[in-house]
């Protein structure tokens, strides 16, 4: 477990990867990106045809993952 402010995260390469970016970019920027990323897969789930198979969809972990790197894209281009 990694122990970041008072939140408690998985080990892992995610955890190191939230510990790194909080580390060079403070809390809120963490906080920031962690609800655009949570945002982008809420909006995947959402829809059967951009879910992955084990979740009823068609797509393939790959798949997923380049949508959901569009949708926050969108999402930041949006915000500027």
């Amino acid at each position: 477990m990694i122990l970041v402010g008072t939140c408690r995260l998985a080990s892992g390469p995610f955890a190191w990867t939230a510990y790194a970016a909080t580390w060079r970019h403070g809390v809120e920027d963490f906080a920031r990106a962690a609800g655009l990323i949570e945002r982008g897969v809420d909006a995947m789930l959402a829809h059967p045809e951009t879910r992955t198979r084990d979740l009823g969809g068609k797509l393939g972990t790959g798949a997923f993952t380049a949508g959901l790197l569009d949708a926050l894209e969108r999402e930041l281009a949006m915000a500027e």
